[in-house]
């Protein structure tokens, strides 16, 4: 999935195990009972260290079967008419490349930033914070084109994401082994518990010797955000 360079409901899909059809078969990730537009976290992170990126890249080697789930979440809409709104950091993307993001029609992306041109190409817009960003998706110009919005990280976005009660909804990947990284997802345990998603199975997958497991987590009720 997601700390820096691009990883990765309603329909009742049942995830499939093995890696061609784990494109095909992520739902959109509107709960049901939601009329509101989901605000989530969408990244990877390891079991030991939580790292989630180093250098500008993610820590471990590429595991396919975890960047395809994180692509068709971020594509996938229940209306065919919308797209998904992106928010990252500026070092998310930057790494990510521009260039890469304005061939994705589905998502339209918005940029965590106090130092870059507000015209800076291949983004809808670049907001000075997290809370910004998401109201600019709930009713800003073009919010009535969004559908869900999925904060790609880096380590300061999660966080805001994660203080943010708007955030209802949490999709991440635990890998399976620590590897360096200077980039970490915040600890979201105290405000979060796991869920069981009829469209994301948790079996262990492994790709390039890395064992890697999908997980859903919704905020508490009543918990501290």
């Amino acid at each position: 999935m997601v700390g820096l360079k691009g990883r990765p409901h309603s329909l009742p899909v049942q995830f499939l195990t093995n890696r061609r059809a784990s494109l095909s078969c992520v739902r959109s990730s509107r709960p049901a009972n939601m009329t509101q537009k989901l605000v989530a976290c969408v990244s990877a992170f390891s079991d030991g260290n939580r790292g989630i990126g180093y250098k500008g890249d993610l820590p471990w080697p590429k595991l396919q079967g975890d960047e395809e789930y994180y692509r068709g979440i971020c594509k996938r809409t229940v209306d065919p008419n919308k797209k998904n709104g992106i928010i990252v950091g500026r070092l998310t993307w930057e790494s990510g490349g521009a260039e890469s993001r304005e061939e994705r029609p589905k998502e339209a992306t918005i940029v965590i930033s106090r130092s870059l041109s507000k015209d800076t190409r291949g983004c809808v817009a670049v907001v000075s914070t997290l809370s910004e960003a998401i109201d600019r998706f709930m009713s800003g110009p073009g919010s009535e084109e969004i559908e869900n919005i999925y904060v790609l990280g880096g380590t300061l976005p999660y966080q805001d994401a994660i203080q943010d009660k708007r955030c209802s909804r949490l999709y991440l990947t635990r890998v399976y082994q620590d590897f360096p990284c200077d980039a970490t997802f915040p600890a979201f345990e105290h405000s979060f518990h796991r869920v069981t998603d009829s469209g994301v199975d948790d079996c262990v997958r492994e790709d390039n010797g890395v064992k890697y497991r999908f997980e859903v987590w919704e905020r508490n009720v009543s918990g501290a955000s």
